[in-house]
């Protein structure tokens, strides 16, 4: 038709599927089930892209319908599963986990940049079979400086540890478990989810926090 395009309709959203607009911003908190989450892609060429602010309960999914698309899949489920996860924690547990995951992130932000050249470096080495030694030593090195911060964070925000009813042994385990398997893995994804021996030593209530569709 004379020069007029064709336009495929949109793909009608899916009940689990995000409908917020995404990078999420700093201050998000308009999903009562969002849990930030900081992600860094790696580039063709192994670059660090700049960092954005996501969810932990985000996972990109193929689309069934279309081919070659991608949805953003919540995996606590539609609408009424996130209110229900939100309603079943208490406000002030949501509200610290947020702050707590923040503020963690944030311990990292003067070296974030060497780690990620150090982790693009053993990728790209794993990538054409060279010896990734330097880059995998180099990364634990940073991934100990982290945990060090990451210990004196804690130490000095007994209070909303105890807000959250985050036990702090248990939350250091988890995270030096979480490095140690960002350190040796041979891609830039995101750890897996943690091993049960982990997991159960934090209080029920705690662990839907942490992992919501492990504490069924």
């Amino acid at each position: 038709m004379g020069g007029v395009g064709y336009l495929a309709p949109m793909p009608e959203r899916r009940p689990e599927e995000c409908p917020y607009a995404r990078p999420f911003p700093p201050d998000f908190g308009a999903c009562p089930a969002f849990r930030p989450d900081e992600y860094v892609a790696l580039d063709m060429r192994y670059q660090a892209l700049r960092p954005v602010w996501t969810c932990a309960n985000f996972q990109a999914r193929p689309d069934a319908d279309q081919r070659g698309r991608y949805y953003g899949n919540c995996r606590l489920g539609d609408e009424s599963a996130r209110r229900r996860w939100a309603d079943q924690a208490v406000p002030a547990q949501v509200e610290g986990l947020r702050r707590l995951r923040r503020e963690m992130y944030s311990l990292a932000a003067g070296y974030r940049d060497e780690i990620w050249e150090a982790k693009g470096a053993q990728l790209k080495a794993f990538s054409v079979g060279a010896d990734a030694g330097p880059h995998t030593r180099r990364l634990r090195d940073l991934a100990e400086r982290n945990l060090t911060d990451v210990r004196g964070y804690v130490e000095a925000n007994q209070a909303l540890l105890d807000e959250i009813g985050m036990p702090k042994s248990a939350l250091l385990q988890l995270i030096s478990y979480q490095l140690e398997r960002f350190v040796s893995q041979p891609s830039s994804e995101a750890p897996g989810a943690p091993p049960a021996r982990v997991m159960e030593r934090f209080p029920v209530t705690v662990r839907r926090l942490i992992m919501p569709e492990e504490a069924n």
